[in-house]
């Protein structure tokens, strides 16, 4: 409904989605669950479908859709508590069934850059790009994650906007294959 009182002429934005799968990697705005993802019958097109179809003014709202578990409000694998006590069995599991090797999640700025749990199965990339958010917004800097064939995930990172991207390996493990 807010997209058509925006561009009402306009069709619904094919490239909004609550979840993508790519090169074995689940792209989410907060987490997944395993409990939202038994709860849509472990079918992960169907949970993007529903968003889709709810944003676009043509579906009901979906029941997990903002809840805490659900994909854009949970912070399962993004804030302290998960730096301090990850669920790593969980996520593995839930990695496993969708047959992915990683989550990356946002939702959660992490202030000092993008950093990883549970041995590079879960990637935290909100780095706080806006000027509110963190020092790297106020000068422009960026990190970005890479991840080459499916299968090596880097952390590519500028001290200013006015540099080169250039990898970085002060995260410890990041470079994998």
């Amino acid at each position: 409904k807010l997209w058509k009182s925006i561009l009402p002429d306009k069709p619904f934005p094919l490239w909004m989605r609550a979840l993508h799968i790519e090169d074995r990697t689940l792209f989410v705005h907060g987490s997944l669950s395993r409990s939202v993802f038994h709860e849509i019958g472990g079918n992960v097109t169907r949970l993007d479908e529903e968003v889709a179809t709810w944003l676009a003014g043509t579906g009901i709202k979906p029941p997990w859709i903002g809840r805490g578990d659900g994909p854009v409000w949970s912070r399962l694998y993004s804030d302290n508590g998960s730096d301090e006590h990850p669920d790593c069995e969980e996520l593995s599991r839930l990695l496993d069934e969708l047959n992915v090797d990683r989550m990356v999640v946002g939702h959660t700025v992490k202030r000092n850059g993008i950093t990883s749990i549970c041995d590079g199965k879960a990637w935290r990339i909100d780095v706080g790009l806006s000027r509110t958010e963190s020092r790297a917004g106020k000068i422009g800097a960026s990190e970005v994650l890479e991840i080459v064939d499916g299968s090596r995930v880097e952390v590519l990172n500028t001290e200013t906007k006015l540099k080169s991207w250039l990898p970085t390996n002060r995260y410890g493990g990041q470079q994998q294959s």
